[in-house]
């Protein structure tokens, strides 16, 4: 059954011979239980697959061959029934999406599936030899509940007020601001070492900082809330007065017509289904706007390093001094994003971390910080009130410090999922932005005053 020419020794290669003087030596595929070898035409000209021996195939002959990184051991899983737009995820790395079979790592592994405005979906754990295919039904999808209390309740945090601010209610022990009624954590008075010495000028020197307590919002203000902000003021955004926003398109940032936090990647994209994500291409005159609506007020950066330390004293990172981040930190900038096409090649802060979110992810994906705040790390970055002084820390108040005053870049904290270096994760780095510019990758969250200032 060899093309002419052709011709195979028992166990070895195929050799074929074409009208040129060149041969090819072609080896089957490293899976021979496929049946299948490949074959390129000594002139270039074609490639074309000769069936090879079979031996023990599998009850899926067109699975797919072993990807590069495993080498020949993979497992493969049919999801012949997985919606479209579903990601499916093997111990925490996405392998697809959409129906198809799938490439895994054998053994038992745990499979996720993502899909937007559903809840996340774990398949049942099963045993896959390698090379072995195993099919799974098209499991139940169940719509992701609205924007409501955290399924994790803060921690109790000692010195809260027995009087609440104006408005803000109690229910069954979680705590909800007036008017947007998102869900808000209480942080208790307290002090810590801000800044660092020995590090970038802007940043020096570390000065000691007491606090007031606040009452914060958990979760960063979502797409939903903002739209609700937007339907009872009327506000435009400097992004939609502008015309145009930073859009990142392959390895650089762009300003995009049509860009607004509407339509974040620009005019063809929506926040349809993206109730839950938080509210991107915003300034810090429309965060703030929302803030005063909302009857609260943009965190100070002060306030912003200390969710950012945890409690970790003089740490460089929010999960320590270590430059890898531990599993489940957050929604960083990792090998997730590095999967989104242009952006194979980018530097990004974790190289070596990996969530499933390859994106800004739905408020509340990643669990809660000490202080019962989600996101503070990752996700997107978050606008503070103060206005940039590279020389502010070293005549910085010990009291309740903010750097206020008109004009100058505005300050936002935390860094996010689309960072292209490891310093945008350190405790005390600040980026900023003016006060009318909008990002793709910046959002915020509100604060109230446990008491009046």
């Amino acid at each position: 059954g060899h093309p002419p020419g052709a011709r195979q020794s028992p166990g070895g290669p195929l050799v074929i011979a074409g009208s040129s003087r060149l041969s090819q030596r072609i080896r089957p595929l490293r899976r021979p239980a496929l049946g299948v070898g490949l074959v390129l035409l000594a002139g270039g000209a074609a490639a074309v697959l000769v069936p090879l021996p079979r031996e023990n195939p599998p009850s899926r002959p067109d699975a797919p061959p072993a990807g590069e990184e495993h080498g020949e051991e993979q497992a493969f899983l049919d999801l012949p029934d997985l919606p479209a737009d579903a990601e499916v995820f093997a111990d925490g790395r996405r392998v697809g999406r959409g129906p198809g079979t799938f490439a895994v790592p054998p053994g038992s592994p745990s499979i996720t599936l993502l899909r937007e405005g559903y809840e996340p979906v774990e398949l049942p754990s099963r045993r896959l030899a390698a090379g072995a295919v195993g099919r799974v039904d098209a499991p139940p999808w169940h719509r992701a509940p609205a924007l409501g209390p955290s399924t994790t309740p803060p921690p109790a945090a000692p010195g809260r007020p027995e009087r609440l601010p104006d408005g803000v209610r109690e229910e069954a022990g979680r705590l909800f601001s007036p008017k947007d009624g998102a869900e808000m954590a209480f942080v208790p008075e307290g002090e810590f070492l801000m800044g660092q010495d020995g590090g970038h000028p802007a940043n020096a020197p570390a000065h000691r900082v007491r606090l007031s307590a606040v009452f914060v919002d958990r979760h960063e203000v979502t797409n939903a809330q903002f739209a609700r902000f937007v339907r009872e003021t009327g506000h435009r955004t400097d992004a939609e007065r502008i015309g145009t926003a930073p859009v990142l398109l392959g390895a650089e940032w762009r300003d995009v017509l049509g860009a607004s936090w509407r339509h974040p990647e620009g005019p063809e994209s929506s926040i349809e289904g993206r109730d839950r994500h938080p509210v991107v291409q915003v300034s810090w005159n429309d965060a703030r706007a929302y803030a005063r609506w909302a009857g609260k007020r943009l965190p100070t950066e002060a306030e912003f390093e200390r969710w950012l330390r945890r409690g970790l004293e003089g740490a460089r990172f929010p999960w320590g001094d270590a430059e890898d981040p531990p599993p489940g930190t957050g929604n960083l900038a990792d090998r997730a994003f590095r999967a989104v096409p242009g952006q194979e090649d980018r530097p990004v802060a974790a190289p070596g971390y990996e969530d499933p979110f390859p994106g800004p992810a739905p408020v509340g994906s990643f669990p809660p910080d000490p202080f019962g705040l989600f996101d503070v790390c990752g996700n997107v970055w978050e606008w503070c009130e103060d206005r940039l002084d590279e020389t502010f820390y070293a005549r910085s108040p010990e009291r309740d410090p903010c750097n206020l005053g008109p004009g100058g870049f505005r300050i936002y904290r935390g860094g996010s999922c689309m960072d292209d270096g490891l310093q945008n994760m350190e405790c005390t780095y600040r980026n900023r932005g003016r006060a009318s510019g909008a990002n793709a990758s910046v959002g915020f969250r509100c604060v109230l005053d446990a008491q009046a200032r």
